[in-house]
């Protein structure tokens, strides 16, 4: 018959300050699941009893008796009690498990050995002996190993609680393979973990792959838990064509809680050395990152490189609100050499700006200022400022409905072109009548335009205006039937559509063109009055926009299976109003515009829009892209995008998981209209149980006068720990 016992002690019990919280955090610090690159759980990988829960304690947080169980019991009031044969020894969240351990009560002293277990939590660590003081949350355990849920292991000669906060490990390893065979492993001569200022500190720490040291440090700290701490971060490796060998070496230092910085060393063969900073802040009310950088007399540009980037947001409480993007770059080149993407390198302005708002519960105002870096093309118009107001009524169905927007800009630019002030004021009524079966929605907005201008325009006028009204109605119906189509139960909807807008001629040739352009009839749009994107033009126009809207949607699910649309402008009146010396405009109809997205089920996804020109009888645009995915493991891509005399591309790409271990990836994107790849990436990842290693081949088309980049890059993963190499992104854009 077990035996059991329970003591009455005054003295609280060792918490999660002592050994087992200090294990705890050192083992996973910051950690909640480990997942392979594939997004799948490593335990996954890993044998099963490799990820077998642990234990949980049968103990109550509050309760400060000491409770003991055994096969056999020399029970003393006073001096040594002695139990024997699967002894438990349970104090609030803690366990003592062993074959053997005698109890003080007066020193309040436990002495266990033989198969000694202590568990606390989702923490288990096993030893030959240990000895613990109660009263002083100090002990020692010899021998030892150690588990955590999250299969973060190890093991340690001797382990020394030395106080309530400060945990000492001597001859320790840490890492979430087969502690048996690890395929990696930390070593450490020395660690101590202190709680209380929640840091910890380890001499003579090697790490290992596959039995082979890779990297020393005779001196480390890291936080634990999820605590930021100043140091060194695990240094990556690459190499390029534009670049030469590449290492880089990243510093966090962390100034404040709400406030830290990466300082980088990025050393480049065939460039130099170059520094990056990137520094972040967060408060109540605002947050913002600072990047810099610095590279000092690049030897392939033959000059320094320099980049800086302000990004800032803020709330003021009551309504305000901030934001500032500034950018800027030493040359033009810089996103050329250092950019990480076709996005990049294809910018062909820096913006500037920063703006201030508040938001009222009927309106708003915005104060903004505005100016860019050119890197190509011609230097735009600043806005120094612009301040903006617009209402915030409420809009009720089947009632007018009032609105009302202004705006004020200051228009500068650094050439000889014109520049000058700008007061735009639009109020409108509308009123939006809906039904079930359709709607229509009568609008009216008046839109006068007001300048002072510096030089005079070409009348001699300093001041010209503009008042221009803008007449729209915008009507549709709503038909649905029940059908089904291979063996599905399906809604088909029928949406016909008409748009209406009237604005009379005003002649604008001697207002300026600060910021507007032509707008192109798009499937993202097609109904709007105004041909123009901006103040500086009001188009003249007398059109009927027709579109035709048919969905077919599941019964069951309710999602949208597919979806096709067809849309053109029909004008009744030539088109006066240009931007420049452009000719009339005397087309009668528009580009015929048409979208079909089509999702059968789960595997197959399509989506394309184009437009097609009656005069020609051309495609003028189109864009197409393909998903299917024939296994669970397998999605592939295609995409075609064409506009006309200007561009045509073709995008393949794939994500193939072979099985739980093996990922193959890859994508290219290639110019058809200048015959030349401008992008590939293909790439080959393995994942095990605690580790993982990365290929990728990438090539990417910089300019016409720049050769093309080739970058080769291994990244190994030790999961729980770090990754070694250049991280890169892959596989097909989605």
């Amino acid at each position: 018959m077990r035996q059991s016992l329970s003591h009455l002690l005054s003295r609280p019990a060792l918490g999660r300050a002592g050994l087992l919280g200090a294990l705890l955090f050192w083992a996973a610090p910051g950690m909640s699941q480990i997942t392979s690159s594939a997004g799948e759980p490593v335990g996954a990988l890993c044998p099963p009893e490799t990820h077998a829960p642990l234990p949980r304690v049968e103990g109550d947080s509050t309760d400060l008796r000491t409770h003991v169980e055994s096969d056999r019991a020399d029970i003393r009031l006073e001096g040594t009690s002695v139990f024997q044969g699967d002894v438990v020894i349970i104090r609030g969240l803690n366990q003592l498990d062993a074959d053997r351990a005698e109890y003080d009560r007066q020193q309040d002293t436990v002495h266990a050995e033989g198969d000694v277990r202590l568990l606390r939590n989702d923490l288990l660590v096993t030893g030959e002996e240990a000895d613990m003081d109660m009263s002083t949350h100090t002990g020692q355990i010899t021998a030892s190993t150690y588990r955590t849920g999250e299969n973060q292991q190890g093991r340690a000669g001797t382990i020394r609680i030395l106080d309530e906060y400060r945990t000492e490990f001597e001859d320790a390893t840490y890492t979430t393979c087969d502690p048996d065979d690890p395929d990696w492993l930390l070593s450490a001569g020395h660690i101590i973990l202190n709680e209380e200022n929640r840091q910890g500190a380890a001499r003579n720490v090697t790490v290992s792959f596959k039995g082979v040291p890779f990297l020393y440090l005779p001196y480390m700290r890291f936080p634990i838990g999820d605590e930021r701490l100043s140091g060194l971060l695990y240094p990556s490796v690459g190499g390029s064509d534009q670049h030469g060998d590449r290492i880089v070496v990243p510093y966090y230092w962390n100034i404040a809680p709400q406030m830290d910085a990466t300082i980088t060393l990025d050393y480049m063969s065939r460039r130099g050395l170059m520094l990056k900073n990137e520094f972040r802040y967060l408060t109540s009310a605002t947050t913002g990152q600072v990047d810099w950088h610095y590279l000092a007399d690049d030897k392939v540009y033959g000059a320094d490189r320099e980049r800086f980037r302000w990004q800032h947001e803020g709330s003021a409480g009551l309504g305000w609100s901030s934001q500032v993007d500034y950018n800027y770059v030493a040359d033009t080149d810089h996103l050329f050499d250092f950019g990480d993407d076709l996005n990049a390198t294809s910018t062909t302005h820096l913006e500037r700006r920063g703006e201030l708002a508040y938001n009222a519960e009927q309106w708003r105002f915005t104060a903004l200022a505005q100016s860019h870096q050119v890197i190509r093309g011609n230097e735009a118009y600043q806005r120094l400022p612009q301040l903006g107001f617009s209402s915030r009524l409420p809009q009720p169905d089947n009632a007018l409905n009032y609105n009302v927007d202004a705006q004020w800009v200051n228009f500068d630019h650094r050439g000889n072109r014109v520049v000058g002030e700008r007061l735009d004021l639009a109020p409108s009524v509308s009123l939006p009548l809906r039904k079930v079966y359709g709607f229509a929605e009568p609008k009216l907005q008046l839109r006068h335009s007001q300048y002072d201008l510096d030089p005079a325009t070409t009348t001699g006028e300093t001041g010209p205006t503009r008042t221009v009204p803008i007449f729209s109605l915008n009507s549709g119906l709503f038909f649905e039937r029940d059908t089904r189509i291979g063996g599905t139960d399906l809604l088909h909807t029928l949406e016909p559509q008409l748009f209406y807008a009237y604005i009379p001629y005003r002649d604008q040739q001697d207002l300026p063109v600060f910021d507007t352009s032509l707008r192109g009839f798009t499937i993202n749009d097609p109904f709007r009055a105004n041909r123009f994107e901006g103040v500086d033009r009001v188009g003249d126009t007398n059109h009927l926009t027709a579109a035709l809207t048919t969905r077919l949607l599941s019964q069951q699910t309710g999602n949208e299976l597919l979806m096709a649309r067809l849309a053109q402008i029909f004008y009744f009146d030539d088109r006066r109003v240009t931007l420049g010396n452009d000719s009339l405009d005397e087309s009668r109809r528009s580009d015929i515009i048409a979208e079909l997205d089509a999702r059968p089920n789960a595997r197959w996804a399509f989506d394309s829009d184009l437009t097609w020109s009656p005069e020609s009888e051309k495609i003028t645009t189109a864009n197409t892209r393909l998903r299917y995915s024939p296994l669970d493991t397998l999605s592939l891509s295609v995409a075609y995008r064409f506009q006309r005399d200007r561009l045509e591309t073709n995008e393949a790409g794939f994500d193939w998981r072979l099985n739980p271990s093996w990922q193959f990836h890859g994508r290219r994107l290639y110019d058809q209209e200048n015959q030349r790849e401008l992008e590939s990436v293909l790439g080959l990842r393995y994942d095990s149980c605690c580790w993982g290693l990365n290929l990728e081949a990438r090539r990417r088309f910089i300019s016409n006068d720049r050769p093309e980049e080739n970058a080769l890059m291994l990244i190994l993963e030790l999961k729980g720990l770090a990754s070694f190499g250049q991280q890169t992104s892959f596989g097909p854009q989605q």
